[in-house]
């Protein structure tokens, strides 16, 4: 077999795998896989982390990597299937006032990849069941 064939066999297999990985989650799978876990986030236009529980009641707790917990915020998915994110410091943010809300990818080895106006913002990963804060 020649090396130019063996390529193609080996691209052949691997793409398609690498398609499957990064998948948008729809609003079972997101409800599925974000419920009573604490998972550990990356906020990629600051490079800030952070960890966070999302509690079955919709409660959200966001603590920094400073140590600082957030107060009064919840988390929720809407009709699209995105996952949503309520602050009350973002009431004076008509575009977030409702909630902040994202498309939800899967990014293969555990880790969850979330885009905001096809913008890559957060990744999540090292997800473990109930509230580990």
């Amino acid at each position: 077999m020649s090396k130019s064939m063996a390529l193609v066999f080996v691209t052949a297999a691997i793409v398609p795998l690498m398609a499957v990985a990064e998948q948008k989650l729809s609003r079972d799978e997101v409800v599925e896989v974000f419920t009573d876990v604490t998972f550990d986030g990356i906020y990629h236009p600051r490079n800030s982390r952070f960890s966070a529980y999302d509690a079955p009641d919709g409660t959200l707790i966001v603590v920094q990597s400073n140590g600082s917990r957030s107060g009064d915020r919840a988390w929720f998915v809407n009709d699209k299937g995105q996952r949503c994110a309520t602050d009350p410091k973002w009431k004076n943010k008509p575009e977030w006032r409702d909630g902040r809300c994202f498309e939800v990818i899967d990014g293969g080895d555990g880790k969850y990849l979330q885009y905001e106006n096809g913008k890559h913002t957060h990744t999540f990963s090292n997800f473990r069941k109930g509230n580990q804060l």
